[in-house]
């Protein structure tokens, strides 16, 4: 502080006498006299509150003035927080608490600056404000009890189950505050690559990838996203089964090929064959005003490529109704010819789209006219 001693010169009497003034004491600015975090300090906790101590009591200015916290890396405002604020207390007082209303980042840099006349002493001078980026600095730490969570990257793992053209994919993830429309699994084969993400899944999924090629290698990788970063499972490589031989589709697309031609051939064998066709067909005829003779019960959809006991069924209930006629049985292989006797079928049904394609609509159809007869 400055003391100022005024000397008053003055007459009484003719006599010359000086007179000592009492002490003016003109209040100097208000400074600063720690910060804490310390300036340049490192370690800093992400939820602790930065405080400032004057060396003299000051206030707040009313309101438009604000100390605004920054990160060092690019200048970017984390928040900046009027004087008059809530986040800004212990004004009239030497001590000025900061409470961001978020907690800061881990490792992350940060500096302060304050609004010149942001804060004024009882004599109404201003403090002069920071305006830089070095004189309060700091480093938070690399962990903090409310956000140590966070730096536990997710760990998903990956099962696969492979049945026929069908991965049954198993997928659970660890890890702290995973973001569940970040989790999901990609497959790739030959450079074509999907990815089935989730909207909002759980901490573990079961998933079906239907209808992959025959005779194909996929690679498959989960993945799980946080605040973090994102983590991805080891990959699981898996092979489909080989394309099944045709011969037992190249019999029905023969046999096709053989109603087709069979009027052009006048051999005693191919005369043996017409007349047995027309016995079948017969049958088929008469199948189809009593129905179906037993009922099958699907687990899947099927389409090319799909094989099995549900496939024999199907085609076996076609063979009934009178859509086509394997010349040696069902065959239990989903091929082209099984395709267009579905087509048929659902044109007759009204199923659409009618693409000879065996899923839930046409499975709901079946049932019930099924249940009908």
């Amino acid at each position: 502080m400055k003391i100022i001693k005024k000397f008053l010169l003055g007459t009484v009497i003719g006599v010359s006498m000086l007179f000592i003034a009492p002490n003016v004491i003109l209040a100097a600015n208000p400074a600063v006299s720690t910060f804490s975090p310390v300036d340049g300090g490192d370690g800093f906790g992400t939820n602790a509150n930065l405080v400032i101590t004057f060396d003299q009591s000051v206030t707040a200015t009313t309101t438009g003035k604000y100390i605004t916290i920054k990160n060092s890396s690019d200048d970017s405002t984390f928040e900046a927080m009027d004087v008059a604020s809530s986040t800004i207390s212990g004004s009239g007082s030497a001590i000025i608490t900061i409470n961001p209303t978020s907690d800061l980042s881990h490792s992350i840099s940060y500096y302060v600056q304050i609004d010149a006349n942001a804060f004024y002493n009882s004599g109404n001078e201003y403090f002069a404000g920071i305006n830089d980026t070095t004189t309060w600095n700091f480093t938070t730490s690399s962990g903090g009890s409310r956000n140590k969570r966070l730096e536990t990257p997710p760990s998903p793992t990956l099962n696969i189950v492979l049945g026929g053209n069908t991965a049954t994919t198993y997928v659970t993830y660890s890890g702290n505050d995973v973001m569940t429309d970040k989790v999901g699994f990609t497959y790739e084969n030959d450079g074509d690559k999907e990815d089935v993400s989730f909207g909002n899944a759980p901490s573990n999924f079961r998933y079906l990838v239907r209808n992959l090629s025959c005779g194909a290698d996929y690679t498959f990788v989960a993945y799980a996203k946080n605040s973090v970063d994102t983590s991805y499972s080891d990959e699981i490589e898996v092979s489909t089964e080989a394309c099944p031989e045709s011969a037992d589709e190249s019999t029905d697309e023969a046999s096709a090929e053989e109603e087709t031609d069979s009027t052009e051939k006048t051999s005693n064998e191919q005369q043996i064959a017409d007349l047995l066709a027309q016995v079948q067909i017969l049958q088929n005829q008469l199948s189809q005003l009593s129905g179906p003779t037993s009922s099958c019960t699907f687990t899947g959809d099927m389409t090319i490529g799909s094989t099995g006991t549900e496939v024999t069924c199907l085609q076996k209930y076609l063979q009934g109704m009178g859509y086509f006629t394997f010349a040696n049985g069902a065959t239990g292989y989903f091929g082209l010819v099984t395709q267009q006797a579905v087509a048929k079928w659902q044109t007759a049904s009204d199923v659409n789209p009618a693409s000879g394609y065996f899923g839930p609509i046409s499975q709901a159809k079946y049932v019930e006219l099924v249940s009908s007869n």
